[in-house]
């Protein structure tokens, strides 16, 4: 009875360490053969293959050639201003700007970095290009568009402005000067207070002339005072100032009127 039950026991046992150390041999993949290595050679390759998006295997990203303005700064402007193009796929000395028409460019624009582009607007539609239409460039919105090696990019918007004038005229009482096709006319100096020259005084004192201002649609009579930010406005559009009033006064001398010239600047 007890033989029989040591054997029961050690058949067991047996049984037992047979399931906790049996185990199935596979062999190793090829790719871990090679010495030196803890990856395997075909995931390695792979990866060369395909590379993660946005990159290239010749260093650069492939978003460097996708041709494309995302922006302009600024948006609008008159002839004359400078324009920021920003975006991508820009070459560095061949870069074409489509501009107000398909047919005018601006050509061999440069780029630095691939990313921004610069150039003066134009005050004819291809001031610069290989096809120019010898037309005023007048105020409007246009497209614009950049074309090289890697095709031709989206469009973006641009609105050039009416350029601003700023324009003086020296007169003397009652002489009229037209500017703008504004006609303007001292008439006569309501009040001079300025502090004479070599006198120290409180305050600097004013000028101030009695004006007539004549656009095609109106005629005024005005006190401009000199040396003053707020302009007297016409109902075209146009700012007059005084900027200057000669000649400067001196102690215990009196200015004849026509010896008085005042500058005034008209700005739109």
């Amino acid at each position: 009875m007890r033989k029989t039950y040591a054997l029961l026991l050690t058949l067991s046992i047996l049984f037992i360490c047979g399931m906790v150390f049996k185990f199935e041999t596979k062999p190793l993949p090829r790719s871990y053969l090679a010495s030196g290595t803890s990856t395997p050679l075909r995931d390695q390759n792979e990866n060369l293959q395909n590379p993660p998006p946005g990159s290239s295997s010749s260093g650069g990203t492939s978003n460097d050639r996708i041709l494309g303005i995302s922006s302009l700064s600024p948006f609008e402007g008159p002839t004359g201003n400078t324009i920021a193009i920003m975006g991508s796929g820009f070459s560095k000395t061949t870069n074409r700007i489509n501009f107000a028409g398909k047919n005018n460019v601006l050509v061999a624009v440069r780029s630095s970095d691939g990313h921004t582009i610069q150039f003066t607007i134009p005050a004819t539609p291809c001031s610069l290009g290989d096809i120019c239409a010898q037309s005023v460039l007048k105020p409007g919105t246009y497209p614009i568009s950049v074309s090289n090696e890697f095709g031709t990019s989206n469009k973006l918007l641009f609105t050039v402005t009416a350029a601003m004038t700023n324009k003086t005229v020296i007169l003397g009482l009652e002489q009229t000067g037209n500017v703008e096709d504004v006609l303007i006319t001292p008439l006569r100096i309501v009040e001079d207070s300025r502090c004479p020259m070599g006198v120290f005084c409180i305050q600097a004192g004013r000028v101030v002339v009695e004006t007539r201002v004549a656009t095609p649609n109106a005629v005024s009579t005005t006190s401009i005072e000199a040396f003053n930010d707020q302009a007297f406005k016409t109902n075209d559009g146009h700012e007059i100032k005084i900027t200057e009033v000669t000649p400067l006064k001196k102690r215990g001398v009196t200015i004849a009127d026509e010896d008085y010239r005042v500058t005034y600047q008209v700005v739109k």
